[in-house]
């Protein structure tokens, strides 16, 4: 009976270290293909996911909000082959309203 409880105990601990070291959770890479919704993309992330842009004119009907913590949005081609466009010159193209987001090329 004692080996039982230990091994429980050992089982409770391990998963305490796991989810306390590690945050329970693993940030994940979203890719927004050619033509994609790169807003949608935003949407679905979690805070610290990373969204990987392909190169391409991506033509907006409102501004990119990028709404969550720790977001990365990238290009995986550079600023030279990727590029957002809105329709509207009186708003801006991307609003970042969360804290330690990191929008790139």
């Amino acid at each position: 009976m004692k080996t039982r409880r230990s091994n429980w105990q050992g089982f409770l601990l391990s998963a305490v270290l796991l989810l306390t070291t590690n945050g329970g959770l693993q940030a994940a890479t979203i890719n927004v293909p050619g033509g994609g919704d790169i807003q949608a993309a935003i949407d679905s992330a979690a805070p610290g996911d990373t969204i990987l842009v392909a190169p391409g004119i991506f033509t907006v009907a409102m501004s990119l909000n990028i709404n969550k913590a720790n977001l990365i949005v990238q290009s995986t081609g550079g600023a030279g082959v990727t590029r957002i466009e809105l329709n509207d010159a009186t708003m801006p193209v991307v609003k970042i309203t969360a804290p330690g987001c990191t929008l790139n090329g």
